[in-house]
């Protein structure tokens, strides 16, 4: 599969013009929880030529290329990419921590220290709060309680290490949930794995109940403060990533 992956990719450069410098999988497969029929979510970073960002009229800054039941592909410009980081997207870092990497360069690369720099603990802990609440007034299916937890544990990740969250539910549960409860969620995701997306679920007594306890410690902790950070290491970068490849 990788394969075919690289070669839509390939195809992709050819048919926009554009050099993509990083390409991961996202979602359920990066998240280690995939069902029989998951599509494969590959999302890409892509740099278009110098004097495409000076026209009067830019192109667009997102690339939808294909959508089915295999497959969901998209990718976001590379200017889009700094200027959602200067904001500290949770999802760019998630793409930077999916362990199922298709394409990595040296110009992906030159993006390191800014990801450093501008991870602010405030506006991802509100990001995954807000998920977490979101999808667990949905639906009970197995894949919305992972949704659920997956968002939570990343907040208590947050919280005591005040680092980007690892993406994948196992290495969360590992290291967040304490006994039985880890064993039982654990146990969940191998059943996951055999199901299909929308296959029911019976709900877990004790498994709500430590979701509901954990929403209320994580709404404890949410603050408002208002960080600015200056965007010149942003213009930098931008300006280094195109020298680089042109």
């Amino acid at each position: 599969m990788k394969e075919m992956i690289l070669s839509k990719l390939k195809e992709i450069e050819k048919q926009e013009n554009v050099k993509i410098i990083y390409a991961v999988e996202s979602g359920s497969r990066a998240w280690g929880f995939e069902s029989q029929d998951s599509d494969y979510d590959v999302r890409f970073i892509y740099v278009r030529k110098p004097e495409d960002y000076l026209s009067l009229f830019p192109k667009k800054d997102t690339i939808e290329w294909e959508l089915n039941d295999t497959y969901d592909i998209n990718g976001w410009d590379l200017k889009k990419t700094l200027q959602l980081l200067y904001h500290s997207n949770p999802t760019l870092y998630e793409w930077k921590n999916s362990p199922i990497i298709y394409l990595s360069t040296p110009q992906w690369n030159m993006m390191n220290t800014a990801f450093q720099y501008y991870f602010q603990i405030e506006k991802v802990l509100h990001h995954y709060y807000h998920m977490s609440m979101t999808t667990y007034q949905k639906d009970k299916t197995l894949k919305r309680y992972f949704y659920t937890i997956r968002s939570i544990l990343s907040c208590l990740w947050i919280i005591e290490k005040k680092t980007p969250p690892p993406i994948q539910l196992e290495t969360l549960v590992q290291n967040q949930i304490h006994g039985e409860l880890k064993s039982y969620v654990l146990s969940l995701i191998d059943i996951k794995k055999e199901q299909k997306e929308k296959d029911s679920f019976k709900e877990s007594i004790e498994l709500n109940q430590y979701i509901e306890n954990q929403l209320q410690y994580i709404q404890s902790h949410l603050t408002h403060h208002k960080q600015e950070l200056c965007p010149q290491l942003l213009d930098e970068t931008f300006l280094n990533i195109l020298n680089a490849i042109n």
